[in-house]
C-alpha cells in the first residue's frame, strides 16, 4: 500500500512529462524485435506493464531507444519499478537518467523526479517490517543517477528499523572488507564510499550497536 504521498509524487512525474506520444521507438536491428518496440507504443502508457516494459528499462540508449521515448516512457517506468515490481538492476534503470542527460532537464521535470525518489524511499522506510534489500537497491539506484546519498542516509538514520534492516543486508561485506554486498555497488564508487563513511560514522555505529 503506498502512501498518498507517493500517488501524488508519481501523478506530478506524469503531468510534467506529458507530451505526444512518439511516432517509433529505434532499436538496434540485431538485438530488438520491431514487434516489441511497436507494442510499446500500441498502448496507453497506464495500460503498459512491468513486464512490458522490462527490457526497454534494461536496454535504453544501448540497444534501443532515444531521449524523446524515454522522456515519454519514463513516468510508467517509475511507477512498475516502485509497485509492481522492482527491475532485476534498479541502478541500471535509474541508471538511465544519467545517460538521458537529466541534469540538463527543465527544472520541474528533475524536482518531480527527486520527489518521487523522496517519497519512493520514504514509503520503504515505513513499511512494517522494513524489507533492506529494496532500501539497499533504491539506494544504489539513486546513486546511479548521481544524486547525493546525504539526504537520503539522514533519512534512513532517523528510522531503527530501516537501518537495522539496511545494515544486516551489507554486514558480511562490511565487516570482512569494509564494503557493500551488491556488486552493482562496485559501478558507483563515490555513492557506495558515501555508505560506507555513513556507516563508520560514530553516531550511525552506536545506533546499530557496533
Amino acid at each position: 500500500m503506498r502512501s498518498p504521498q507517493f500517488q501524488n509524487a508519481i501523478e506530478q512525474v506524469y503531468a510534467e512529462f506529458r507530451g505526444p506520444k512518439p511516432s517509433t521507438i529505434e532499436g538496434c536491428p540485431c538485438c530488438t524485435d520491431p514487434k516489441e518496440l511497436c507494442m510499446l507504443l500500441s498502448k496507453d502508457l497506464r495500460d503498459l506493464s512491468y513486464k512490458e516494459l522490462r527490457n526497454y528499462g534494461m536496454s535504453a540508449f544501448l540497444t534501443m531507444g532515444a531521449e524523446r521515448d524515454f522522456e515519454y516512457l519514463l513516468p510508467r517506468l517509475l511507477e512498475t519499478a516502485a509497485v509492481e515490481d522492482p527491475f532485476p538492476s534498479l541502478e541500471i534503470l535509474l541508471g538511465k537518467l544519467t545517460l538521458a542527460g537529466w541534469q540538463a532537464w527543465p527544472h520541474r521535470r528533475r524536482a518531480a523526479v527527486v520527489q518521487f525518489f523522496d517519497t519512493w524511499f520514504t514509503d520503504l522506510l515505513n513499511a512494517e517490517p522494513p524489507h533492506g534489500s529494496l532500501i539497499d537497491d533504491l539506494l544504489c539506484g539513486i546513486g546511479a543517477a548521481e544524486l547525493p546519498l546525504r539526504p537520503y542516509l539522514d533519512m534512513l538514520a532517523a528510522k531503527p528499523d530501516a537501518l537495522r534492516a539496511f545494515f544486516d543486508v551489507n554486514s558480511h561485506a562490511f565487516f570482512k572488507r569494509q564494503g557493500l554486498a551488491e556488486a552493482s555497488w562496485s559501478v558507483h564508487s563515490k555513492a557506495a564510499a558515501e555508505v560506507i563513511d555513513f556507516l563508520n560514522q560514530p553516531a550511525t555505529r552506536n545506533k546499530l550497536g557496533l
